[in-house]
């Protein structure tokens, strides 16, 4: 109980960003909001902590010593399986009509903590359950070291934390059938929307640059840029102006698509005058933003609120996407583009990556959940991972939160600064290096479940099977 204490600590101050989400926007009466915050960062807490009750609980089981040299494999082993359990648990708890079950809860990881220190090369060998595991095997390496007996053993340990993450990125370190492209990327400051137009601050900042001459422009998540629905004079001018030099260029974005049987958020290719040209509606949906989880759903219409359901479900709610997103291919780049909440899941980027996709793009519009602070830091982790671990570029053009370009080894070549709009542009790399993690996923999480059982059954059932054969023959001594 103790751990798990520890576990609530923990979550309550990672996921404390909730606090400033607009999830609860609808609800008119500041009691009910505030309850509706609570209750949604109690469940966060506690689901995500359940991972920290999971180890403590196996650990006591199980009777695992830190002075048993197996507590080196074990203890990270269980640690990791914990993480994925509480991740596929909160998809269960905020299930709903458009959720997605799987392990895409992951904030608090080890694994993404630990992507800003050399750690992150090994995510392309073991993804981020096992740079998590190499986490806790160096923290057993080190207490080893100053507190233990099993001093021979955590130097074992220290040699494979350092020779993991050394051999991911010696392995992969050079790209594989690179190409060049010039990417323009768009930052936009988050008061900014149709009406209250971001269209003269983005002109005055493409006029900065001495040249511009993208192949692809990305914009953020529903900037409505050349949209037909919203046409906005500026927004042919700026196309105009940035595609003078190459009239194929492509625009990435994100629309909000209207259906008979509600809205999609899909992820769109432009050309120069605003034609689409491809079109992927978005699968990964955010509770409470998105899409309202039955439980949810329960509490208002107990409550007497059935009319904020269904107001919900007309402004906000969206539909889920049908079909997975596909590789988009530009000139002679595929890129992989998932629309804002796709950053948080690593499994959609690893199988675009897996698809063929060479450059990774996420449109984002973070602000207008609300959420800030400690909360772009953590997506950044995760960005990171992304890139690193499938050996990618990964662009993020924003509205409201950082718009960047990391490159394939994870340094940040390029980070919006301020709130002013901005244009950037940047001659990436793709890369189309086929990592073990982007081809096998996360196989440490199943090694790990297997290792667990094989022990478990050794310790146990052939534990008992020894005893009943050596009763049987002190049975048999005695009885001759």
């Amino acid at each position: 109980m103790r751990i798990w204490a520890v576990g609530v600590v923990f979550f309550t101050i990672t996921v404390s960003w909730i606090y400033r989400i607009n999830a609860t926007d609808l609800l008119s009466d500041p009691w009910l909001r505030w309850l509706f915050l609570f209750i949604t960062l109690a469940a966060i807490v506690l689901v995500f902590s359940i991972g920290f009750l999971f180890f403590a609980y196996l650990i006591r089981k199980l009777k695992i010593s830190l002075q048993n040299p197996i507590s080196f494999v074990l203890l990270p082993a269980i640690w990791i399986v914990g993480e994925f359990i509480r991740s596929f648990l909160f998809s269960v708890i905020t299930f709903g009509s458009g959720a997605s079950l799987g392990d895409y809860w992951n904030f608090g990881n080890f694994g993404f903590g630990a992507s800003i220190t050399p750690l992150v090369y090994a995510g392309r060998l073991v993804g981020f359950y096992g740079v998590s595991f190499l986490v806790l095997l160096l923290a057993l390496a080190i207490f080893q070291l100053l507190f233990g007996k099993l001093k021979k053993h955590a130097i074992i340990a220290l040699i494979v934390v350092g020779l993991v993450p050394a051999l991911g990125f010696l392995i992969y370190r050079a790209p594989v059938d690179s190409k060049n492209a010039n990417v323009g990327l768009v930052f936009i400051e988050s008061d900014f929307t149709i009406k209250n137009k971001y269209e003269v601050p983005l002109k005055q900042s493409i006029l900065q640059k001495s040249s511009v001459s993208p192949e692809v422009l990305i914009m953020p998540e529903y900037s409505g840029f050349l949209e037909k629905e919203y046409p906005q004079p500026e927004d042919q001018e700026i196309s105009n102006i940035l595609f003078k030099n190459n009239p194929d260029g492509k625009i990435f974005s994100s629309q909000s698509v209207s259906a008979n049987e509600g809205r999609y958020n899909s992820v769109v290719m432009l050309d120069k005058f605003g034609t689409k040209l491809e079109a992927q509606n978005k699968q990964f949906l955010i509770p409470a933003g998105e899409f309202i989880p039955y439980v949810f759903q329960g509490i208002l219409l107990a409550s007497g609120n059935p009319s904020l359901v269904t107001g919900h479900k007309n402004e906000k709610s969206l539909l889920k996407g049908a079909e997975p997103a596909k590789p988009i291919v530009v000139g002679d780049i595929s890129y992989g583009v998932l629309a804002c909440s796709g950053a948080i899941a690593p499994g959609y980027y690893r199988q675009l990556s897996k698809d063929g996709a060479e450059v990774l793009v996420n449109a984002a519009s973070i602000a207008s959940m609300g959420l800030k602070g400690f909360y772009f830091e953590q997506s950044k982790q995760m960005a990171r991972f992304i890139a690193v671990s499938n050996s990618r570029s990964f662009l993020q053009s924003a509205k409201g939160g950082q718009s960047y370009i990391i490159d394939r080894n994870g340094k940040f070549v390029l980070e919006s600064q301020g709130k002013d709009t901005q244009y950037f542009d940047y001659n990436i790399k793709s890369d189309s290096t086929m990592t073990l993690y982007t081809f096998m996923g996360e196989w440490m999480i199943f090694a790990s479940g297997l290792g667990i059982i094989i022990y478990v059954y050794i310790r146990y059932v052939g534990l008992s099977k020894s005893k009943s054969k050596s009763k049987s023959k002190s049975k048999s001594k005695s009885l001759t």
